[in-house]
């Protein structure tokens, strides 16, 4: 298993153990996990770019600090705007206030640092249907986006 598959993994059981808001859902690692048939609400991780820390390079060729920006998605099928509103800011609120004043090492020995960087706007997912002229709606989501400090 990859150390940042490790890292997410322990993140999952951290957000489990804070709040529970998030332990009677299912995450996902990734998106393409994610299907039509998939129960929700759920959550869901999706990594957009990795970067190795230049500033480090010299000092131990075994041991190198990456950076990783990663979305934690929410995923639901709630249609009501209103109730939307209020599933989704709180999903976004209980993610923001569990990593406020955690130490990073104490959720996996491998984490130097997990900054929030921003949130997305509601958005929506569509399936296409059969005859791949139109979408069917799947769900509403919102993201918030990390940059993981991680030692590989």
């Amino acid at each position: 298993m990859s150390v940042i598959q490790e890292i997410v993994e322990d993140i999952n059981r951290f957000l489990v153990k804070s709040n529970t808001y998030f332990s009677d859902k299912k995450f996902y690692f990734d998106l393409s996990q994610v299907s039509a048939n998939t129960e929700l609400p759920c959550f869901c991780w999706n990594s957009t770019k990795t970067e190795e820390n230049q500033a480090d390079k010299g000092l131990n060729p075994e041991c190198r600090s990456l950076k990783k920006e990663i979305q934690f998605m929410a995923l639901t099928n709630t249609t009501d705007t209103s109730q939307l509103i209020k599933e989704l800011w709180d999903f976004e609120e209980k993610t923001i206030l569990a990593f406020r004043d955690e130490f990073p090492q104490n959720i996996n020995e491998n984490l130097m640092n997990i900054d929030y960087t921003g949130s997305s706007s509601i958005d929506s997912l569509f399936t296409k249907t059969e005859d791949k002229t139109e979408g069917k709606f799947f769900a509403n989501l919102l993201y918030c986006t990390y940059n993981l400090e991680y030692m590989i």
